[in-house]
């Protein structure tokens, strides 16, 4: 439960953006853990940093 709550660390545009996320057949391109590696980057600037490298990914 906790780990969920670390994800309201989460800069409001990515939370949206998750949020609205598609979803896709098969393995999905993007953990929860990702997303808490995300969230505990530090400032939201650097969140959206962390952010868009991993978008790149998927």
């Amino acid at each position: 439960m906790t780990h969920l709550l670390d994800l309201l660390l989460l800069a409001p545009d990515i939370q949206e953006e998750v949020l609205f996320l598609e979803a896709v057949e098969g393995e999905e391109p993007l953990s929860e853990r990702g997303l808490r590696a995300v969230a505990h980057a530090g400032t939201w600037e650097v969140q959206r940093e962390r952010w868009r490298e991993v978008k790149a990914s998927f």
